[in-house]
């Protein structure tokens, strides 16, 4: 299905899919898949089910995402894109409406399933990029839709639970984009299976085939090491209730090869990348593994500083079981950026999708959606919501931040126990932990304020390469790039790097704002100081040197 994509007009999977030629038969062709039907599906196009009445996009959304809240998804969570189209993009006359209807949906019941189908209106005019679309109310499903709904919810639980998915998408394809395909994502991914969830009358088809190709194609060079076990491909379509599934080995080297190439636009077949050091990989990652010159690239002494105020003896704990170890900061920059960009500007579901996909990785998603749907309903326009609770709730989503940037792994050596659920923020709750983050949530606050932010987390669009295929900064006001770091120390060659990378990526970007930018800078509110340095004063012959180098422009 086309998943929920938050920019209009993006060159998504499933518009490649429909503007690309395949060769007759298509590029896999649906006749070397296994077909297995499960009961009431007899593969007639709907076995026990009434005729189709309503949009099919519809439908495969709404049992799409009732499935999601079926398996155990708060239902603000399954169906923030909904609430978050009404917010933005103008379709939603009544947000309150949309949101009341969201929490409507708490099980198969008539309404559920109507609140379900209406608020999935918004998502289906804004993937097919519409300006108009019908007003929600004027969408309701009859009774045999909605008796079809919820035939189909209960076959998609059933296969979720039999092939172990656990509906655990939307999953990213983040490092695995180029500059042909630009976004989407996979809907389900089993143990050792990618799946492509659709709904028709009809068999799948050469469309199905390579949607759920490219998603394995995609999924390899993705940051998401998942991909790697994956043994088959499969369609899963709830109407016709059967499984159409073919062995990764049994697809020939020359299909992969053209795919990979003409469709998806890679210019290396993914194994000829290099060992992991050199394969394409995210922006921190390449940052982190470079070799730099003696000094940096770009020396920190040639930043100039202020100081905005007390620094780490300013904080009751000096910052004290908050630094014991690198994972620890990031955990804390990321709590601290959270809470204060959420009180600057208010709640924004995109901080939540790197949490959302670490904590799948460590089996914490449910708890994970649970403190999310905690935040989206909370008024951090009142400074004062940022209180105890609300402090660890933040530490324990930079904790999941941090596993899908360095994986689960590592909070063997990090964390006491290792138990992410557990003891993993054990570290942070005395008060002098809280207060300090509290401290530096204030400080970030009045730096945000004071340099007047203007994006946050912005992407390279465009500005990608085989190196570096997948990363984001952390914000931007007029003519600043920022980076945002929680340190005892002052700035390293490693976030001079960062932020030289990120200027030169933007530039080479679809994102004409970065022809604005002046300055370089990094911001630490645990020392509450500021560095900054002109980019007019950075040597030609470095950033020729960064681009060739460590980004890869030829």
């Amino acid at each position: 299905m086309d998943l929920f994509t938050k920019y209009r007009g993006s060159a998504t999977i499933t518009r490649r899919i429909n503007t690309i030629r395949q060769p007759e038969g298509g590029f896999l062709s649906p006749n070397a898949f296994t077909v297995t039907a499960f009961d009431g599906g007899n593969g007639d196009g709907g076995g026990d089910l009434n005729p189709p009445s309503l949009n099919p996009d519809l439908v495969e959304a709404a049992v799409y995402y009732l499935s999601a809240v079926m398996l155990g998804r708060p239902a603000r969570s399954a169906f923030m894109p909904s609430l978050y189209v009404s917010l933005v993009t103008g379709f939603g006359e009544d947000t309150d409406e949309v949101g009341e209807m969201i929490e409507g949906i708490v099980g198969l019941d008539r309404a559920s399933v109507v609140n379900a189908v209406i608020v999935c209106g918004y998502i289906v005019c804004h993937n097919a990029d519409v300006d108009y679309c019908k007003k929600v109310d004027r969408i309701v499903p009859d009774d045999a839709a909605v008796e079809n709904i919820v035939t189909m919810v209960n076959r998609t639980v059933e296969f979720a639970r039999r092939f172990e998915t656990g509906m655990l998408g939307p999953i990213s394809l983040d490092g695995g984009y180029s500059n042909i395909v630009t976004a989407g994502a996979v809907e389900m991914l089993s143990k050792d299976t990618v799946w492509n969830f659709r709904i028709s009358v009809s068999a799948a088809d050469e469309k199905d085939t390579l949607r759920v190709l490219m998603y394995w194609r995609m999924g390899l060079r993705s940051t998401v090491s998942a991909f790697k076990d994956v043994k088959y491909l499969g369609i899963f379509n709830p109407r016709r209730n059967e499984i159409s599934r073919i062995a990764v080995e049994d697809i020939p080297d020359e299909v992969l090869f053209k795919v990979d190439r003409d469709v998806i636009g890679y210019k290396q077949r993914w194994y000829e990348c290099g060992g992991a050091g050199d394969r394409g990989c995210s922006l921190i990652e390449r940052v982190s593994r470079v070799e730099q010159p003696d000094g940096g690239y770009l020396s920190p002494i040639l930043m100039s500083y202020d100081v905005l105020g007390e620094g780490v003896e300013g904080l009751k704990g000096r910052g004290s079981g908050l630094s014991d170890c690198d994972a620890r900061l990031s955990v804390v920059a990321s709590a601290v950026f959270r809470l204060a960009f959420f009180v600057y500007l208010g709640f924004e579901d995109d901080l939540f999708s790197a949490s959302l996909m670490g904590a799948t990785a460590v089996g914490e998603a449910l708890r994970a959606g649970t403190i999310i749907e905690k935040f989206s309903e909370a008024d951090f326009r009142n400074e004062a919501v940022v209180n105890r609770d609300f402090v660890l709730d933040s530490l324990r989503l930079g904790f999941y931040d941090v596993c899908h940037e360095r994986g689960a792994e590592f909070y063997g050596s990090c964390v006491s126990g290792g138990s992410v659920g557990g003891d993993a923020i054990a570290a942070y709750r005395s008060d002098d932990a809280v207060e300090d983050v509290t401290v530096m949530v204030e400080r970030t606050l009045a730096f945000l304020k004071g340099y007047s932010l203007v994006r946050t987390h912005y992407t390279f669009s465009g500005g990608y390469t085989d190196l570096i295929r997948t990363g984001d900064g952390d914000f931007k006001s007029r003519h600043v790039l920022w980076c945002f770091r929680v340190s005892e120390s002052g700035v390293s060659e490693r976030d001079t790097l960062e932020l030289l990378v990120c200027w030169r990526m933007g530039l080479h970007s679809r994102d004409s704002s970065f022809a604005d930018v002046r300055y370089l800078g990094v911001f630490n509110p645990m020392l509450n100081r500021v560095w900054r340095i002109a980019v007019t004063e950075i040597p030609a012959d470095v950033i020729a040197a960064v681009e060739r180098d460590v980004i890869g422009y030829v």
